[in-house]
């Protein structure tokens, strides 16, 4: 790839973190730019799945029975277990019932579509990462569907079976086309290419944040006190989860006197990151509606993930490493 265009990505992919912290900024400063993009969302998906994909190689998704049983352990705890363990919190504490609808869905979502994207940012497992995508939406019409029940708010449960479909064929489809070009895509961009190719989606990730932001600045400017304690919520319920599942795979690494390897810390990222857009997609608009402040709100913690956890996930690396026999 000529010099002169992977420049820009090279650039991008330097400064990803902040990168993704203009496209939030972008977000709260110029709503309207959701209603241009809005209608593209499963264009801008494909293409973040489909750079993301570029990076894996063929070989890296074959798994044993061992690891397969550890990414479908990993999917039903967070797609059922949390779920029904937020649940029954939120529903023993004195809070509002829309509270506690909209934690519980969002927990009882798949990964991310950047996941992937996300991994490879903080040099964990982007192979792993997209098993845990794919397997998450697979199984998602069937975990969410108890979950979805028990919240008396929530109706037409079955539409998932539908949108999880198509997005399933949507992350199958991009995987299929990234993995059949994936050798003369790699030979064009040269030995730049996973810095190119990381730039590329830093940028997809910067722009696709546009879509899901417009309803944060009108209380910004109206109600700036709301839009901080919604804020705080969504950034517990995010980085909360995920610095928890992080610390208790160290713990259980430190226990075997060993530190946690990226493949290992990776789940970490779908812990907290997940996809409401499923959601959004699926339940009636009168329950959704209350839920948009609190969704825009989580987009911020989800684009501060690598620059918030990357650092804490190598320090947590760093102090297993000192605690094992070997050290």
């Amino acid at each position: 790839m000529p010099g002169f265009l992977a420049t820009p990505f090279l650039f991008i992919a330097r400064h990803a973190q902040w990168v993704l912290v203009s496209g939030l900024v972008a977000g709260i400063a110029f709503p309207a730019a959701a209603g241009v993009l809005r209608p593209y969302i499963p264009e801008m998906v494909a293409l973040i799945l489909f750079v993301s994909a570029l990076r894996i190689e063929l070989s890296a998704l074959r798994v044993t029975r061992r690891q397969a049983a550890a990414d479908l352990t990993v999917v039903l705890v967070l797609q059922l277990a949390v779920p029904l363990f937020a649940y029954v919190i939120l529903t023993a504490l004195p809070v509002p019932e829309v509270w506690r609808d909209v934690l519980t869905v969002v927990y009882a979502g798949a990964s991310i579509s950047g996941a992937p994207a996300f991994a490879f940012l903080m040099g964990l497992d982007g192979a792993r990462a997209m098993r845990l995508l794919i397997l998450g939406t697979a199984l998602l019409p069937l975990t969410s569907f108890p979950i979805l029940s028990l919240l008396p708010n929530v109706a037409a449960q079955t539409a998932l079976w539908l949108v999880s479909l198509k997005l399933l064929v949507l992350i199958v489809v991009a995987g299929i086309a990234a993995l059949t070009l994936r050798r003369p895509v790699m030979f064009a961009l040269g030995a730049r290419a996973p810095q190119i190719l990381n730039g590329l989606n830093t940028l997809a990730l910067a722009i696709f944040v546009l879509a899901l932001m417009d309803a944060i600045q009108p209380v910004l400017l109206s109600d700036p006190l709301r839009l901080l304690g919604v804020l705080i919520i969504a950034c517990i319920a995010n980085l909360g989860a995920q610095i928890a599942h992080a610390g208790l795979i160290t713990l259980r690494a430190r226990a075997k006197g060993v530190a946690p390897t990226p493949s290992e810390l990776t789940p970490a990222i779908p812990s907290g990151n997940r996809n409401m857009a499923l959601f959004l997609a699926a339940l009636p608009i009168g329950v959704t509606a209350p839920w948009l402040l609190f969704i825009g709100c989580f987009q911020v913690p989800m684009y501060l993930t690598p620059l918030v956890m990357r650092p804490l996930l190598q320090w947590l690396q760093r102090s297993a490493a000192k605690g094992s026999p070997e050290s």
